[in-house]
């Protein structure tokens, strides 16, 4: 019930992002069935995906048109931040950040926003844990988060201040005494 929740919301949202983690969501859960059944699903999904897109013009987003257009935006937000980057101390604003881009383009504005050197610390940082997971859905909720920030920052809004923390704990920084938070030892 909460799938079909879930993918009732996508196809209301239409959000690209949206249709790009509920394919990989889906391709995690088919892993386990047989080659054959994959394919059929695979096969019979596609084919349901097109016939919308013909027959009710829906998924606009995922358009080559659309494509298109989104990445003349993030270039021009490229263009954009490079002028503005110049007009300020160029180095310092490239590694250290300070200088905001606008926020369509995910991985801009955070580096904008933060600078390289923390940007690439904080990358190595999310695929470590996506490495260090041992359930496929904990990897693939990983790489959903990395795909759905490539349009706008969702692996900065209020919800991942949450979720982004536990699956990081988890990974990176696993508790092997569970009482270790849960007592306080007075001496």
């Amino acid at each position: 019930l909460f799938f079909l929740l879930m993918v009732i919301g996508v196809l209301l949202q239409g959000s690209g992002s949206g249709f790009i983690a509920l394919l990989i969501l889906l391709n995690v859960m088919f892993v386990s069935f047989n080659w054959f059944i994959r394919v059929l699903c695979y096969f019979c999904g596609l084919f349901f995906v097109f016939q919308l897109v013909k027959q009710f013009k829906l998924f606009n987003k995922i358009s080559f048109e659309y494509i298109s257009r989104l990445i003349d935006v993030f270039m021009w937000q490229i263009d954009d931040w490079i002028i503005l980057v110049k007009k300020s101390e160029p180095i310092i604003s490239v590694l250290l950040g300070g200088v905001s881009s606008g926020i369509d383009f995910g991985p801009l504005y955070f580096m904008s926003n933060v600078g390289l050197i923390y940007s690439i610390f904080f990358l190595i940082f999310i695929v470590m844990s996506a490495a260090k997971a041992k359930e496929r859905y904990e990897k693939s909720a990983i790489l959903i988060l990395l795909v759905g920030n490539l349009h706008y920052p969702v692996m900065f809004y209020a919800v991942m201040a949450f979720f982004l923390p536990l699956l990081l704990q988890k990974n990176i920084f696993p508790a092997n005494d569970e009482t270790k938070f849960s007592r306080v030892r007075i001496q």
